[in-house]
């Protein structure tokens, strides 16, 4: 009984979905959401390699192995992503009274539900990781004796990740604005298309007992009346 309000849709008596496929549609676009922010990350920080590629090449000519390199990369990018996630849910607390007012609804956010703090840090850890994925080994690939000389330049290859990264971050961005429309017009059309009646004046009576079926004739006139 606990899963009947996710779980409400049943056929020959399995249940087959319910109000859990509106749960993964905002998941699944909270996750392409995340996505386009990683990617967001990931063309910004690729973009200023030319101011930390001094950083790069000196670290390397004092000994540092580029695993230390992509070790450093990394950490930033979870920093990062560890002070969104604190200002965020920092946001959630304050408007989550707003929120219920709205919706009419008593959500809470389970602080103290060890699950809850699991499943953040499990985000937390996948975002930093995907999101200073390539600036880590990216970065952490310049040759010292290049940068230091001044001679090195970032090369046509080097920017085609980026560009195809950019590509996605657009395809996903103009799909969820043709969902977004897309449902929006399928909705403005089921408000306001013609159901076949006047409404105006439309008064509905609930027959619960067979002496109503029997007098249908005089509640008609009663009601034209009224």
């Amino acid at each position: 009984m606990e899963k009947w309000h996710l779980y409400s849709k049943f056929e020959r008596g399995i249940s087959v979905g319910g109000s859990i496929e509106y749960v993964w549609l905002f998941g699944l676009i909270g996750g392409f959401v995340l996505l386009l922010a990683s990617i967001n990350f990931m063309n910004l920080s690729t973009a200023q390699s030319a101011k930390r590629a001094k950083e790069v090449g000196i670290r390397k000519t004092m000994g540092s192995l580029r695993g230390q390199l992509v070790g450093q990369f990394f950490t930033e990018s979870l920093l990062v992503v560890l002070l969104a996630f604190g200002l965020a849910l920092i946001v959630s607390l304050l408007c989550l009274p707003w929120v219920n007012e709205i919706a009419g609804r008593q959500m809470t956010i389970p602080i103290a539900n060890p699950w809850f703090w699991m499943v953040c840090v499990s985000f937390i850890g996948l975002t930093g990781l995907v999101a200073g994925s390539y600036p880590a080994f990216y970065l952490s690939s310049f040759q010292p004796v290049k940068v230091l000389k001044g001679s090195f330049r970032v090369g046509r290859l080097a920017a085609l990740p980026r560009k195809v990264l950019v590509v996605v971050q657009f395809t996903i961005s103009v799909t969820l604005i043709i969902g977004t429309l897309g449902v929006h017009q399928q909705v403005a059309y089921a408000k306001n298309r013609p159901v076949g009646y006047n409404r105006n004046g439309l008064v509905m009576v609930q027959m619960v007992t067979p002496g109503i079926h029997a007098h249908f004739d005089a509640i008609r006139e009663q009601g034209c009346t009224v």
